[in-house]
């Protein structure tokens, strides 16, 4: 061959080698497989390494494999000498490949059908025309994938309060290094990698949301529905009332509570006087002695907790909502009361006895009792009446009582006198003979009953 020839023939072999076709080489495998994982380890080599080949293989992987189609991977090598050509060929591996002569650079795929899950090694072996040696592994590491799968989902809670983000970890099936969630509607966002879905509730009721988990082999989508019902908080059941006493004695008062749910009750007297016991899940009873005045309010605080009060804080527990009611209770506590009589007294009559009965009254009386009696007659605020139908003494008692038993009495006596008419006493007619007119006398008096002699 001239030098021309041989000349034409090194500037055309590169370009030969690229046009040659690539082979691939095919293993059958179970269409269900799986896919990836990555690693190349150092390569061996023979000969002067400056001119060696630079191979590329793929890292080693992990594969799932989702369905029959074949795994494939891009090998490619450059030798530094642009007249050299490199031959590839199967040290080691699952499948059966020809040796293959490129060009100085070249780039091909290599396919195979895992037969199932496991571990594929392949050891590549790389030589060009001056004895230089590369020789690299790739491992695949196949796992059989199959189309994820999450069914609809129902959560129920029920809440305390609404304060905290709900989180709802849903459960799916699935494998690969793809599994991503998508959140298509609902509040929220999705963790796309956890599926945790994370939402603010402000209310109770139903939230609904819809979900997609898509992978390598394939997608599925779900309805979550969350059922939220909110505890809500107990409440006491007291009543104001007013309480009348004769002396200073215990009082005993029921306190109800009531809670929405239907959970036990914890009932607290937080303010008042005596003590508190609670009797059952949802009553108690305060007893205590009220002070040994006329008339006082007592205040007493109480506070219902089911489950979830108990838990709260105590910030929490200063806020109004949170199950407090007030009983306001009136001790009134009866005293005797008081009597007042006018001193005993006479009156005189102008009339005489037989124009009686007269109505006679008579100021000074008064009573602070809570039933005011009298022995006769008629009382209006501090005056007495009554109709006299004889002269002589009368006893006016005013009686003062009340629903303790406490009770007293006072008396006046009203003397009654009449006024009689005085009467004059004249001597018997007689007759006189005089002389001459001159004075004549006679003897005569004047008499009343009650200052005899007025003149004689």
């Amino acid at each position: 061959m001239t030098r021309r020839g041989l000349l034409l023939s090194l500037l055309l072999l590169p370009l030969i080698s690229l046009l040659l076709p690539v082979p691939s080489a095919f293993a059958q495998t179970d269409p269900d497989a799986v896919t990836w994982a990555v690693g190349s380890d150092p390569s061996p080599v023979s000969g002067d390494p400056k001119w060696a080949p630079v191979v590329t293989l793929p890292d080693d992987s992990l594969v799932v494999w989702c369905d029959a189609d074949s795994i494939c991977m891009v090998i490619s090598a450059v030798d530094p000498d642009e007249t050299d050509s490199i031959e590839m060929s199967l040290v080691s591996g699952p499948i059966e490949y020809t040796p293959y002569t490129f060009g100085h650079e070249f780039t091909t795929t290599v396919c195979f059908w895992p037969d199932g899950a496991g571990v594929f090694e392949f050891i590549w072996q790389f030589e060009d025309r001056q004895a230089h040696v590369v020789i690299d592994t790739v491992v695949y590491t196949v796992e059989l994938g199959a189309p994820p799968i999450i069914d609809d989902q129902q959560f129920f809670a029920e809440l305390c309060d609404l304060r905290e983000p709900r989180s709802l970890a849903l459960a799916y099936a699935g494998n690969g290094t793809q599994l991503l969630f998508e959140l298509l509607s609902g509040p929220g966002v999705i963790d796309p990698q956890t599926g945790v879905l994370t939402y603010q509730p402000d209310t109770s009721g139903v939230f609904v949301f819809e979900v997609v988990l898509d992978s390598e082999c394939g997608s599925d989508t779900a309805v979550i529905t969350d059922q939220l019902v909110l505890n809500l908080p107990p409440r006491c059941i007291g009543f104001d009332t007013a309480v009348y006493l004769c002396d200073p004695v215990e009082i005993c008062f029921e306190i109800l509570a009531t809670d929405p749910e239907g959970d036990p009750i914890e009932i607290s007297m937080l303010e008042g006087l005596g003590t508190f016991t609670q009797t059952s899940d949802t009553s108690g009873v305060t007893c205590f002695v009220p002070l040994d005045v006329d008339s006082a309010r007592y205040i007493f605080i109480y506070r219902a907790a089911d489950s979830c009060v108990l838990a709260l804080d105590e910030e929490a527990l200063s806020e109004p909502y949170c199950c407090l009611d007030t009983v306001k209770v009136d001790v009134i506590i009866t005293r005797p009361g008081e009597l007042s009589c006018p001193s005993d007294t006479t009156i005189e009559l102008c009339v005489p006895p037989d124009q009686l009965p007269t109505q006679i009254c008579l100021a000074g009386f008064s009573s602070t009792w809570s039933t005011t009696l009298i022995s006769f007659g008629a009382l209006s605020n501090d005056t007495l009446c009554f109709e006299a139908d004889t002269l002589g003494a009368y006893a006016l008692e005013l009686i003062g009582s009340d629903t303790c038993g406490h009770a007293d009495t006072c008396i006046t006596w009203v003397t009654l006198e009449g006024n009689s008419v005085p009467y004059v006493t004249m001597p018997d007619d007689y007759d006189i003979d005089l002389c001459v007119p001159e004075t004549v006398c006679f003897h005569a008096t004047a008499d009343d009953p009650k200052q005899p002699r007025l003149f004689e």
